[in-house]
C-alpha cells in the first residue's frame, strides 16, 4: 500500500502532530520546502533537520514537492535552468537525507512537453536510484494534447518517475463535486492506454471542499490536506 500526504507551511513540530493523528495511515510525507527562484533554480525553505529524523524514526519516507505554484513563467525558468536545478535537488536530498523528490510544475503547454520529460530524467539520473522520483500530472479524461494536459509525456515520464500521481480533483469551479466518479474514472482509464505499468500510477484525491457564496460564481477553497493512495 502506498499512501502519501502533501503537507504545506513549512515542517515544524506542529507537522510531527499532524502525522501521529494519522494514526500510521500515511507511508510517504511530502512537505513544500523546494520552491523556485525567478532564476530557475533551487530556493530551499523551513526543512528542519530534527523534524525529518523524527519522521524517519516513525519509519515515513520523507519526500519534498518541488511545485512553480501554476506561475508558468517561473515553470519555465526551472525548465531552462535544469542542468543546475537537478544538481541542486541532488545536493539538497543527500543533505537533508531526504528519500526523494515529487516534481508538481503545472500550467505549462505542449510546447514544453519534451523539456519537462527531459528535467524528470536529469533529476532521475542525478540522484541514487533507491530514492523516489514522483511526478504530479494532470488528470485527463478526454485525451487532451493542447494547454496544460498536453505538457505531460505520461509515457515517457513514467520511464524515469517511480509513480505518476494523477491529480483527479479540481474538475470545475462550478457547484458541486470536486471530482465526480465518472470523471475520476475516464482519468484513469486514459493513464492507462499510456503504456505505463499500473504498479507507477497513483490517484491524488481530493481532501478538501469548496464554499460558494450566495449570487457569487466564484469559489473558495476550504482546504485540509490532500492524501495520495495507491493500492499496490
Amino acid at each position: 500500500m502506498f499512501q502519501m500526504s502533501y503537507f504545506y507551511s513549512g515542517l515544524g513540530w506542529d507537522f510531527i502532530q499532524h502525522v501521529d493523528q494519522t494514526n500510521g495511515v500515511l507511508n510517504v510525507v511530502s512537505p513544500d520546502f523546494f520552491y523556485i527562484r525567478k532564476d530557475g533554480s533551487l530556493l530551499l525553505r523551513s526543512a528542519n533537520s530534527d523534524v525529518i529524523k523524527a519522521l524517519h524514526r516513525r519509519k515515513l519516507k520523507v519526500v519534498p514537492f518541488l511545485s512553480n505554484h501554476w506561475d508558468q513563467d517561473l515553470g519555465r525558468f526551472a525548465l531552462m535552468n535544469r542542468v543546475l536545478l537537478a544538481k541542486q535537488i541532488s545536493h539538497a536530498i543527500e543533505e537533508l537525507d531526504l528519500d526523494g523528490i515529487n516534481i508538481d510544475i503545472e500550467n505549462l503547454t505542449e510546447k514544453d512537453r519534451n523539456i519537462f520529460t527531459d528535467f524528470v530524467r536529469m533529476v532521475r539520473k542525478s540522484i541514487p536510484t533507491h530514492k523516489e522520483v514522483s511526478v504530479a500530472v494532470a488528470a485527463n479524461p478526454f485525451g487532451w494534447t493542447k494547454g496544460w494536459h498536453g505538457s505531460y509525456d505520461y509515457e515517457y515520464l513514467a520511464k524515469y518517475a517511480d509513480y505518476l500521481m494523477v491529480m483527479a480533483y479540481d474538475e470545475s469551479s462550478l457547484a458541486g463535486p470536486t471530482a465526480s466518479v465518472g470523471w475520476v474514472e475516464k482519468s484513469i482509464q486514459y493513464v492507462l492506454t499510456q503504456k505505463i505499468s499500473p504498479q507507477k500510477l497513483v490517484l491524488g484525491l481530493p481532501f478538501y471542499g469548496r464554499c460558494w457564496m450566495e449570487g457569487q460564481s466564484a469559489s473558495q477553497a476550504i482546504p485540509l490536506y490532500l492524501v495520495v493512495s495507491k493500492k499496490a
